[in-house]
């Protein structure tokens, strides 16, 4: 797992997302949250996601929402945009592809 903030509210994250680092992204997505209410995730260098990771993107969305905040999904895979419409959660988060 690795991340890179771009511009203000704009968080790319690297890697692999386990259940092994849930706990360092849970605490990254808070830290990255004291400045920004409206978060873009660009997920294009994700290369694994697990469905823990996803818990803890589903709660983060939930507690952001809860202040008036949002959660966006940016270039997304083709696996992980099929994970987010097997569960459901592209009616929870905008997905955003872009060129």
């Amino acid at each position: 797992m690795n991340t890179e903030p771009l511009n203000p509210g704009i968080l790319v994250l690297k890697g692999e997302f386990t259940q092994d680092n849930t706990h360092e992204f849970r605490q990254l997505l808070s830290e990255f949250a004291e400045d920004n209410k409206h978060i873009d995730l660009d997920v294009s260098l994700i290369t694994f996601f697990d469905s823990a990771s996803l818990g803890v993107l589903v709660a983060f969305n939930r507690i952001l929402k809860e202040v008036g905040g949002s959660v966006r999904i940016i270039n997304p895979k083709p696996y992980l945009k099929t994970l987010f419409a097997l569960t459901n959660l592209d009616k929870h988060f905008q997905i955003i592809e872009t060129p």
